[in-house]
């Protein structure tokens, strides 16, 4: 999961919008698939799912053909 939220950061510091939200939709699917084998917590699960998804609409309002 770090390595998706690396990879996003350096998309988007090279300017690539779209892949940097892309490896941030792989994030979220690495955190659904870690939670329904409870390889992380409901609690870390409730925290990190809101912020990516809140992050994610901040790209789509800022970037809305991406």
């Amino acid at each position: 999961m770090t390595n998706a939220v690396r990879q996003a950061e350096h998309h988007f510091a090279k300017g690539h919008t779209g892949q940097s939200m892309q490896q941030m939709h792989d994030f979220l699917d690495k955190v659904h698939k870690a939670a329904s084998k409870r390889d992380i917590s409901d609690n870390a699960r409730s925290t990190l799912e809101p912020q990516m998804d809140a992050l994610l609409q901040s790209f789509t309002d800022v970037f809305p053909e991406v």
